[in-house]
This record gives C-alpha cells, sequence and structure tokens, in this order.
C-alpha cells in the first residue's frame, strides 16, 4: 500500500512539475513575442553611388529615405559607400542628390530585420551658375565610418589564407641555422615554418606597417567585425604613393566612430569573445575600440583536450577635429598569437609572435589642395625555443618607422598626386641560453630610404581613364636613385565592365641573396649584416571587373612579376605568374563570395652555372554564403582550401661539428643538404598536407525595442573545423619518436555555443 501510495504521490508530483514547465515555457515564448511585436521592426539601406559615365564614387552624396512622418538622410564618403540603419519597415522614397548630377528617386520597401542594397549611377549634369568669390577652405569628410560588408572582406580575405608568422620571411628561421652546430643540419630533427624568405608582401592598417595582422589558427575571423571601413588589394600596379610591396600590397582601413550616441556590440561563446564600442562626444570628436581573443575555456580542456593556439588582439582609433577643414587621426594596434609545440621544444613550450603597430594621420586641406601627413611605426616580434647541443630559445624583432606626406589637387580636369616619404627598418635576432640568458648568436641588420612621387590621373572621353606616375628612391645601402615607373588604363567597355591594365616597378629592402656569417667557434657575435639590400621587382597585370545588375559583381586579374635581388633563392632572379577570381553578390535572400587564387614561382637560372631552375605553385579558395531563414534565422558557410603553400625549415638539433670555412646561411633544406655533402642523410620534402576548412554557423536574430533603443540580440550555434582536415603552420619530423612527420598544433572539430549583441 505504501509503495503504491509513494508511485501514486509521484505521479502526481510529475504531472504537476510538467504542467508548471509547460506553463512557464509558453509565458516564456507568448512573452518574446509579445515583445518582439511591440517592438517596431526596423531594416537598413547601404549601397554606393557613382557618376555613371565614368564609374568612379561619388563623395559627399545626399541621401535621404523619406515618409510623411519620418525622414532620415546621410551622406556618401570618398569611396561612394553611405548607410542608413535603423529605418522603419514599409515604403519610403529613396533620393540621391549630388552638385553636377541627375537627381534620382525611387521608391523602396524595407523589410524587418532586412538589408536593403541600392548602388546608384548619377548621370551628369551641368550646372550654370553666376560667378562667385569663395573665401574659405572646403571640410574634410568625416564620413568613413561606414563598416565594409563581409562579401567585401571575403575577397581580400583569400589572401590571409596564406598569411604566416613571419618567421622565414624576416630571415627569423634562417639566422637560426647560423648557430654553432646547426650547419650542416641532421635531417632526423627538423621544425618546419608556414612562411619562405622570398614572400615580401606589404600590409597597412592606416598607414601603419604591419607584418601578422590576422589571426593564424583558424579560430577566429581574420577581420574583426564592423572594423574596417575598406581593405585594398593590389597584386600588381600599385599607385606610385606605395613604395616596396614586391609580392603584393594590402592596404587595411579602419573606419571612423559614429557621431552623436554611442554604439556598442560583441560577442561570447565558449571558444572566444569580442567587443567593440564607438561613440562621439561630439561632431569634434569621435572613437571606436575594439578587442577580441580567445578566453582560457580554450585551454582548459573543454573540447576534449585544450587548443594549442591562443591569440589575442586590440585596436583603437580616434578622430578629432581640429578645425573645418583638418583632422587628426590616431590609431593603435597590438596583437599576439602562440601555438603550443609540446614535444618538440622541451625547454619551453609556446612559439609566439606578435605586432604591435600605430599612425598618427593629419588630414585636410591647403586651399585647393588635400594633404595627408602620417607618421607610423610598426614592430613585429616573435619567439622560438629549439634545441641544440644545448636548449636555447631564438627571439627576434623588426621594427619599421615611416613618415610619409601625400597631397592631390585636381587642375584643369587633371587629379594630380604627389608626396614623399622616409623609412627606417631594423632587424634584430638573438639567441640564448634560458638557464642564465647567456647569449650565443645576435643578428642585427638595418637600412632607410628616402623617396617621392608624382602621378597623374586624367579621364580620356567617357570610356577611359588613364594613370601614370613615376617614383624616385635612394636607399641607404646605394649611392644612386632607384626609378620606379607606373601606369595603368581603363577602359569603360559599358555601363557594367571596366577593363583595367597596369605595369610597374618596384623597389623594398630586403635581406641580402647570400649572407655570410662572421663567427668565432665560440659562438660570440655569429652574423652582422651591415645593411639591408635593395630587392626588385617588375609587375604587369590585366583585370576586367564585371557587374551582372544592380547585387552581383565578378573581377578576374592576371598577372606576372619579376624578380631579382631577393633573399629565398639559389639564383638572383625569379619569375611568378598568376590569377585571382572572385564573384560577389551583396543582395537577396542568398549572399555571399567566391575567391579563387592561383599562382606559380619559378627561378632562372644563371647564365655560368649549371643550377636547374626551381618550380612551385599554389592556390587557394575561399568561399562565404549567408541565406535568410524565415524572418529570424540566418544561415552562415565558410570554406576555405589552399595547397602548396611554403615551408622554410629549421634544424632543431645537431651532432655535426661546426665548420667556420663553411659558414653560410641557407635558404632551403635541399641546398644544406648540397653543402653538407654525402655525409648527412637524405633531408625530408616539405609538408606538403592541404589546407581545408568548413566552418558553419547558424543564429536567430530579436530586435526587441526599450524606449527609442533597439537592440539586436542573435544567439547562434557555430561549428569550426567541420571536415577535421585544418593544416598546421608547423609540422616536425622527430626520427627519435619514429612518428615521421607529424602537425603541431592540430585542431578538433569544435562545436560552440554563443550570443551575440548590437545597440
Amino acid at each position: 500500500m505504501r509503495s503504491s501510495e509513494r508511485a501514486s504521490r509521484y505521479r502526481r508530483l510529475t504531472a504537476r512539475v510538467t504542467r508548471i514547465a509547460a506553463i512557464v515555457l509558453l509565458s516564456v515564448f507568448h512573452f518574446g513575442n509579445a515583445v518582439e511585436a511591440a517592438a517596431q521592426a526596423v531594416g537598413s539601406v547601404r549601397g554606393l553611388v557613382r557618376d555613371e559615365s565614368s564609374g568612379l564614387p561619388l563623395s559627399n552624396a545626399t541621401i535621404q529615405l523619406v515618409r510623411p512622418d519620418w525622414v532620415s538622410g546621410t551622406t556618401s564618403d570618398e569611396s561612394g559607400a553611405y548607410l542608413l540603419d535603423d529605418v522603419p519597415v514599409g515604403r519610403s522614397v529613396f533620393r540621391v542628390r549630388h552638385i553636377g548630377h541627375e537627381p534620382f528617386e525611387l521608391e523602396v520597401v524595407v523589410a524587418a530585420n532586412r538589408e536593403v542594397v541600392l548602388d546608384v549611377s548619377l548621370p551628369l549634369q551641368p550646372v550654370a551658375l553666376a560667378p562667385v568669390n569663395v573665401d574659405g577652405l572646403s571640410p574634410t569628410a568625416d564620413t568613413d565610418s561606414v563598416p565594409a560588408s563581409s562579401e567585401e572582406l571575403g575577397i581580400v580575405g583569400a589572401h590571409a589564407l596564406e598569411t604566416t608568422p613571419g618567421l622565414a620571411e624576416l630571415g627569423f628561421a634562417d639566422a637560426i641555422r647560423g648557430i654553432p652546430g646547426q650547419e650542416p643540419p641532421d635531417p632526423g630533427n627538423v621544425l618546419y615554418v608556414r612562411g619562405a624568405a622570398a614572400d615580401l608582401k606589404l600590409v597597412y592598417l592606416d598607414g601603419a606597417p604591419v607584418y601578422a595582422p590576422f589571426p593564424l589558427g583558424g579560430l577566429i575571423e581574420p577581420f574583426a567585425p564592423e572594423l574596417l571601413h575598406s581593405a585594398e588589394i593590389y597584386l600588381g600596379g600599385a599607385p606610385a604613393r606605395y613604395d616596396g610591396g614586391l609580392s603584393y600590397v594590402m592596404d587595411l582601413k579602419t573606419r571612423g566612430g559614429v557621431v552623436g550616441g554611442a554604439r556598442t556590440s560583441g560577442s561570447i561563446d565558449l571558444l572566444s569573445a569580442r567587443l567593440l564600442a564607438e561613440g562621439g562626444v561630439s561632431d569634434r570628436f569621435r572613437v571606436i575600440a575594439t578587442a577580441r581573443g580567445m578566453h582560457p575555456l580554450a585551454a582548459s580542456g573543454l573540447f576534449n583536450e585544450a587548443l594549442p593556439y591562443q591569440y589575442q588582439e586590440g585596436v583603437v582609433r580616434g578622430d578629432v577635429k581640429l578645425g573645418r577643414t583638418t583632422t587628426l587621426s590616431v590609431t593603435g594596434f597590438d596583437n599576439w598569437e602562440a601555438v603550443r609545440v609540446g614535444a618538440a621544444s622541451p625547454s619551453d613550450t609556446l612559439i609566439e609572435w606578435g605586432n604591435r603597430a600605430g599612425s598618427i594621420r593629419l588630414r585636410g586641406s591647403i586651399g585647393e589642395t588635400s594633404a595627408e601627413l602620417t607618421t607610423a611605426i610598426g614592430d613585429y616580434a616573435a619567439r622560438l625555443p629549439f634545441a641544440s647541443s644545448r636548449p636555447l630559445v631564438a627571439a627576434g624583432k623588426t621594427r619599421r618607422t615611416r613618415w610619409s606626406a601625400d597631397f592631390s589637387r585636381t587642375f584643369k580636369g587633371l587629379r594630380i598626386r604627389y608626396g614623399g616619404s622616409f623609412d627606417r627598418q631594423s632587424h634584430n635576432a638573438v639567441a640564448t641560453t634560458p638557464s642564465d640568458g647567456q647569449a650565443t648568436a645576435v643578428v642585427d641588420a638595418e637600412g632607410s630610404v628616402l623617396g617621392g612621387y608624382g602621378e597623374v590621373m586624367a579621364q580620356v572621353g567617357n570610356r577611359v581613364s588613364l594613370r601614370g606616375g613615376l617614383r624616385a628612391d635612394r636607399f641607404s645601402s646605394e649611392g644612386h636613385l632607384r626609378l620606379g615607373p607606373r601606369i595603368a588604363a581603363t577602359w569603360f567597355v559599358n555601363d557594367g565592365a571596366a577593363l583595367t591594365i597596369a605595369a610597374g616597378t618596384y623597389h623594398q629592402l630586403v635581406r641580402p641573396p647570400d649572407e655570410v656569417l662572421l663567427t668565432t667557434p665560440e659562438g660570440e657575435d655569429i652574423q652582422h649584416i651591415p645593411s639591408l639590400t635593395v630587392g626588385r621587382a617588375s609587375h604587369f597585370t590585366a583585370g576586367l571587373d564585371q557587374n551582372f545588375g544592380e547585387d552581383t559583381h565578378l573581377g578576374i586579374e592576371g598577372f606576372y612579376k619579376h624578380f631579382s635581388e631577393v633573399p629565398g633563392t639559389t639564383t638572383v632572379a625569379g619569375n611568378a605568374s598568376g590569377v585571382d577570381v572572385w564573384v560577389r553578390r551583396t543582395e537577396g535572400d542568398l549572399t555571399g563570395w567566391l575567391g579563387y587564387s592561383l599562382a606559380w614561382a619559378w627561378s632562372s637560372a644563371e647564365a655560368d652555372t649549371d643550377t636547374q631552375p626551381d618550380f612551385s605553385g599554389r592556390h587557394l579558395l575561399s568561399a562565404g554564403f549567408g541565406a535568410a531563414i524565415g524572418a529570424r534565422t540566418h544561415l552562415d558557410l565558410r570554406f576555405a582550401y589552399g595547397a602548396g603553400l611554403p615551408y622554410s625549415a629549421i634544424p632543431l638539433t645537431s651532432t655535426a661539428q661546426f665548420s667556420p670555412e663553411r659558414a653560410t646561411l641557407v635558404n632551403t633544406l635541399s641546398t644544406a643538404a648540397d653543402r653538407a655533402g654525402t655525409e648527412a642523410a637524405p633531408l625530408l620534402h616539405a609538408p606538403d598536407n592541404p589546407y581545408l576548412r568548413l566552418d558553419a554557423s547558424i543564429s536567430q536574430r530579436w530586435t526587441p525595442r526599450l524606449g527609442n533603443r533597439v537592440f539586436d540580440i542573435s544567439p547562434y550555434v557555430r561549428v569550426l573545423n567541420g571536415l577535421g582536415q585544418r593544416d598546421a603552420l608547423f609540422y616536425y619530423f622527430d626520427s627519435d619518436s619514429g612518428e615521421g612527420l607529424r602537425e603541431i598544433g592540430t585542431l578538433p572539430f569544435i562545436p560552440v555555443l554563443g550570443v551575440e549583441w548590437k545597440f
């Protein structure tokens, strides 16, 4: 009886708890729907404003959305971009005005929680004006607060796949090979680092040089969301204001903070967190700051094992309006990344690297001339533990300081740009014993360059645009000028297609192709390079930009480059060619991008040697797709594939005796094997595992309103490394363990839960 009474009471209690839970769930559901129904749903409108005949962007165009009881307006920035946010749903009249052009008007329908993309091309309409005497300066444009879309950044992000830690590019790995006991290397214990000494890209962030600006672990997006205003990449044919970039030039520009109030956005999940805050005290001061990184849960073993990657990043930008035409902008950037190497480093467990950069830009007008003065500094530092005859830690640092002045004006229909710059670089690396801090090797190198340029842009008729320029640089290691001509021509085939051909010559400070060790067997001063030398490259590119309607864009660009006097080759000349193809869709229920980059590189054997030309190739594929599912749910997919990425080898241990007579740094293991003779065992081929990664996320957006404030809250589920085949930045071969070549810092399949907000 007691047993049946207990069972009866248990059933009644279970039924009561079930009813209570159902009531609570229904109440929460109805409350959420009530809040959502009470909130006025909003959307947004963004796009570009261009001149119809030339296709060039129109800045300071006036854009308005008008309803009987509501008006919202903004102006386009220097790239012609505009954004109208918090737009009530329903029908509105969309108006665009720009002096000297016909006005544009269209009725648009804005849906709840959706974005409308409207790109407008305005026909010319000359305006006859009576003579007017004007005394004053035109104000500088402070309308660069519009963020670049994910589709726009996705195209440039394809090249972020080949970004490396920077150890090989800056000669850090090569310096380690010069330590006594490391040459000739023992093929039994080798660390492979992604990168090559001949990768001589140039990356700017608001004018500040940075070497490894993107997180490489694959756990965080390459670009901080909503931070960048624009991202441009020049595979060749870059304007004359850029000094360097033998491989390519990437120019990243942050956006200014919003004016009038404050906004914040961010996200947090089981893996990482980010926060962005922006605002302006008045129209004279605005600031934007963002921080992101992986938090301790990622290293706590939550994902079956502690993840091997660590990353932290912070960016801040402030703008102060000093007058009607002058703005002072200050940008600071700091990031740090590390990979746990485990058994490859018995004395220490982290390979780490990072950047610290900043710039101060003064922008304004002098009469009819626009001017921008920039002072910038970029520091790159790395630390690599390894083992020689005793445990050692190698630490390196590169500093680049830059001063530049750029001017532009329009004169009789010609756009004229001119300016100058002074750039100073220093490289330092030291190997120390962790126990006593004693320096075993020291590497120093430095150089500077003073240069100036002039460039003219002209419109020939309605369909052709020409750009020609010349850059002259004097390097500290030489007593003469180096000239770099640049030329480009664009033919607007029709209103939706443009064909561009460009060519130019570029020079850059580099390490010498053949670095000679100055050393003693005791290992005091291992290497000293009195000055960096000058590398040279000639570029030729041809590209097509095609619009299909208002929302789909296709781009194709092919290039050929010839290099001379660059490190990383056994000869003094090298060549590269390839093609980039991208497709971008920015409007509709399905948006996204697809970018593909294919490149080949080969060396030219010297005439008086028997050296055979080397040939290598790599290709990258990056794709991202976003799809709306109903009114609130959104699905995102990201795919990345790469093969043929270069790796540099670092010998970790050696029993060979150091020979000062053979003390020449080598850039590839094959060259090292040739120098070592027949006593050295055959060296392994570099890793050739492809880069393959699939990430997916699904989110649901809620936009409750509190008073006049709209809150955007999106819980999400994200899957990282869905295929489980993401490659590593480092590989290690340990002959003692018998495991052969193995990855360091591999990633498992990672599901995460999180929430994103914006208000």
